[in-house]
């Protein structure tokens, strides 16, 4: 039952930040909704036990924010 009820919550985050991305007008806050959400979405999915939430997201978060820094070009290879 707890593992329904998770994946509840990860289905409704999910479909909120997709409807959220949906808006024409996207500002910085709403980038990092998005993310907050499939970040948690992730934690979710991994089964993880619930004491490692706040790091996990955590680290999630600088991963994306480190990503979106990275600049043009930074992923390809000579």
């Amino acid at each position: 039952m707890m593992k329904f009820n998770s994946m509840l919550i990860a289905a409704t985050l999910a479909l909120t930040g997709a409807a959220s991305a949906a808006d024409e007008g996207n500002t910085p806050d709403d980038a990092y909704v998005d993310n907050l959400v499939e970040c948690i979405s992730d934690f979710i999915t991994s089964e993880l036990d619930a004491s490692g939430k706040n790091a996990f997201i955590a680290e999630c978060m600088q991963a994306k924010a480190a990503k979106t820094q990275q600049p043009a070009g930074a992923n390809r290879k000579g």
